[in-house]
């Protein structure tokens, strides 16, 4: 009875043993790296005697060794049996409430822009459209519109990428001063784009004088909104963005109905105001994070100039080339047509109106990019712990098949919005006896054409913006610069010959190339992405 009583105690005291030295060596080379540490946990061989006879350290360092390979072993093995189970498909019902939180927070994102359509539509009026400007006016707030995104495109991609860093740090203070700096510096860049224009406009009269000055004061205000609303966005205050559209509009209204100041001065006060509300939360809101942390801001302070160009300097060509991409067919076949345009660029309603129908189509597609891009970083870290080198493979056909599943997500997700959005616009046909501008709406012969033909477009686009996200998320930005910058010369090169040989509306064609080229290009290096996604993903962080 005494053995067997022995040889219990004995049995639990190896065990014992073997998770407090674990706890200092998790995985000890050999006996003498146990024994080693037995005694600067202080056991002796006196200690030993007195629990257990005749036992030596060594000879307990021996058996605490051999315990220690066998939980070492069980480890492994159970690991395996769970690498195998994570590795299968994941629960369908776990995937749709996934799909459905962040397909969601990808609507809330884009709901300041549909808001901006449902405005038009049902009140005449967004922050910076009026659905009674003639054509010459609406050239001047379009030209003032391009400027804007296309001068704030790359600083606002590299503000929500410098903030979205230190937030995830928890370091308020260089949050909070990367955007003031770069708010900042987007307003310089808007001068200058607007000075620029303006100048050249001097030596190459393309517009009058009073038409630039015009479509550079809506690029500055455009311009402040959307600085302003990167912000909030980085902050994951979309909310925000919305509530501030919709008090702009309404101060919009309130001007435009209740005082004789004009559309244009109602359209900036408006956005002044909807700007304003959006500073002014971020001011609140940075500063309540910063009294509230325990920080030291003492020594605090942003990389060098250098450091920042360097880490930075790809993300902001491919912010500026990606909008420069969405307009370059609405600058083709606005400069063409029969009979010639009055100027140099003349906006063409038609032609608006079914790109704009078509961004409809856009905003539900690249909601789903927000449930694939956060699905892939919460799945990424916690297999990568868990995954042994020996693994490996396995690691990357999961991620690859995963890739996959979001390519043929994303398609899907692409034909249902474009069928849904042509079945809900159109089925206002009904209307069209009744009310004076759904008639119109439909009486253009081009803006179905031109309303297939973009969806087409903006779908490819969407594939490209999806391989972007992950070569973002990894930090390798360079293989999207040049895809981008391809897809803008197939862009400009189909469009051109399209709207020029055939019609002018065909210039849409020219998106639908660069779509299809950027989308192409980004599948091709996304999947040699995944092929070594272990490393890139190590490399990365």
């Amino acid at each position: 009875m005494r053995g067997i009583t022995t040889r219990k105690i004995d049995s639990a005291f190896i065990k014992e043993l073997s998770g407090r030295v674990r706890r200092h060596l998790p995985n000890p080379t050999s006996k003498y790296a146990v024994a080693i540490q037995l005694e600067l946990m202080g056991i002796t061989d006196r200690k030993l005697r007195e629990r257990m006879d005749s036992a030596t350290l060594f000879g307990i360092a021996g058996r605490v060794y051999e315990q220690i390979q066998e939980d070492i072993a069980g480890e492994k093995e159970a690991k395996q049996h769970q690498h195998s189970f994570n590795l299968s498909a994941a629960q369908i019902w776990e995937r749709v409430g996934a799909f459905l939180k962040y397909y969601g927070s990808g609507l809330i994102f884009m709901a300041p822009m549909f808001s901006q359509i449902l405005s038009v539509i049902f009140i005449g009026y967004s922050l910076w459209a009026w659905l009674y400007f003639n054509e010459l006016q609406a050239t001047v707030v379009a030209i003032g519109t391009i400027i804007a995104f296309i001068a704030t495109g790359g600083i606002n991609l590299v503000t929500g990428r410098e903030i979205s860093f230190y937030m995830g740090q928890e370091n308020y203070e260089l949050s909070y001063r990367v955007a003031s700096k770069n708010v900042i510096t987007g307003l310089f860049s808007l001068v200058g784009m607007g000075v620029l224009v303006y100048a050249l406009n001097i030596v190459i009269p393309f517009f009058p004088h009073q038409l630039m000055i015009l479509s550079s004061v809506y690029a500055f205000f455009i311009g402040i909104w959307l600085l302003s609303s990167t912000v909030l966005y980085a902050l994951q205050k979309n909310f925000m963005i919305l509530l501030s559209v919709i008090v702009g509009t309404i101060v919009l209204v309130v001007v435009m109905d209740g005082y004789d100041f004009g559309i244009y001065f109602a359209h900036w006060i408006g956005m002044f105001v909807s700007s304003l509300v959006m500073i002014l939360y971020g001011f609140i809101y940075f500063n309540r994070l910063m009294a509230e942390s325990d920080q030291s801001t003492t020594g605090q302070g942003l990389p060098r100039f250098e450091v920042r160009y360097y880490n930075n300097y790809r993300y902001f060509i491919y912010g500026t080339c990606y909008f420069l991409f969405l307009f370059i067919d609405r600058i083709m076949a606005w400069s063409t047509g029969t009979p010639p345009p009055a100027y140099i660029i003349w906006f063409d309603t038609s032609y608006e109106l079914g790109m704009d129908w078509a961004l409809i189509c856009l905003v539900f597609i690249t909601a789903s990019l927000e449930y694939s891009i956060n699905r892939f970083s919460n799945l990424i870290l916690p297999f990568q712990k868990k995954t042994d080198i020996q693994y490996q493979k396995d690691f990357e056909n999961f991620f690859r098949h995963y890739y996959v599943r979001q390519l043929v997500l994303l398609m899907v997700v692409g034909i249902i919005s474009i069928l849904g959005s042509y079945f809900l616009v159109t089925s206002l046909k009904d209307l069209a006896g009744d009310v004076e501008i759904v008639k119109d709406f439909f009486s253009s012969k081009i803006l179905t054409k031109v309303f297939w033909l973009a969806s087409i477009g903006y779908l490819f686009t969407s594939f490209g913006l999806l391989n972007t996200l992950f070569f973002f998320t990894l930090g390798r930005p360079q293989k999207i610069v040049k895809a981008i910058t391809s897809a803008i010369l197939i862009n400009i090169l189909v469009g051109f010959v399209s709207s020029r040989m055939v019609s002018y509306e065909y210039a849409v064609l020219g998106l639908v190339a660069g779509g299809i080229t950027f989308a192409a290009i980004t599948t091709y290096d996304t999947r040699k992405l995944f092929k070594n996604l272990h490393y890139y993903y190590y490399s990365a962080y």
